[in-house]
Parts: C-alpha cells; sequence; structure tokens
C-alpha cells in the first residue's frame, strides 16, 4: 500500500501543488550490507489533482554514505545518503514537461 506524505511543488516564485495526497512506491527492495538495513533502490512518487499530474522516478545509482549513529534508545539509528538518477513527468494546466538527472537523497532510520 502506498504512502501518503505532504508534497509541495513551485514554478519560479508561484506554488501550483500543495497537498498531503503525495503517494509514495518503493521497489526493488535490498540491503546494504555494511549494517544489512533495507533500503528501496527505486521510488515512484506521483500525485494528481484537476490542474496538476506529478510522477517523479529515483533509482539508487550508489550508496555514498552510510553511518550508525550515536544510539540514544534501545535500538540503533542509521543514516545513509544516495546517489539517484531522476525522471520526472510533470503536468500543469495540461503542459507537461519531462525532466531527468542526479540527485543526492537521503533515508535516516531512526
Amino acid at each position: 500500500m502506498p504512502v501518503l506524505t505532504p508534497l509541495l511543488v513551485a514554478r519560479g516564485d508561484e506554488i501550483v501543488l500543495s497537498t498531503n495526497r503525495l503517494r509514495v512506491a518503493h521497489a526493488e527492495k535490498t540491503a546494504e550490507p555494511s549494517f544489512g538495513q533495507t533500503y528501496a533502490r527505486r521510488m515512484d512518487l506521483s500525485a494528481e489533482t484537476e490542474w496538476i499530474r506529478f510522477h517523479l522516478t529515483l533509482e539508487v545509482r550508489d550508496v555514498i554514505e552510510r553511518l550508525k549513529l550515536p544510539r540514544v534508545t534501545d535500538w540503533d539509528h542509521f543514516y545513509y545518503r544516495f546517489v539517484a538518477d531522476y525522471r520526472l513527468d510533470v503536468a500543469i494546466d495540461g503542459v507537461e514537461e519531462h525532466i531527468e538527472g542526479e540527485l543526492l537523497h537521503e533515508l535516516m532510520l531512526l
């Protein structure tokens, strides 16, 4: 089942979408070998209203930072930073745009 979480999309100084109905789906889960924690190698994020359609796909290329954080609870905490390729398809008021590139994203298991 997809996770629902907030999303804000802006174009210049104009907010074109502010919603708490972002769908997040994880795929290709794998265990990171240093600490054995599971992460998704691919994520699909999407949202849709009557005037905007948003779909973002992230595909992890590499784990570039991995840390076991100081223990402050009865369980361990971890931080990961990934380099990923992204593809964004967005349509605002019927005008479609496709953007691709590279980004960094993070995962914290607290």
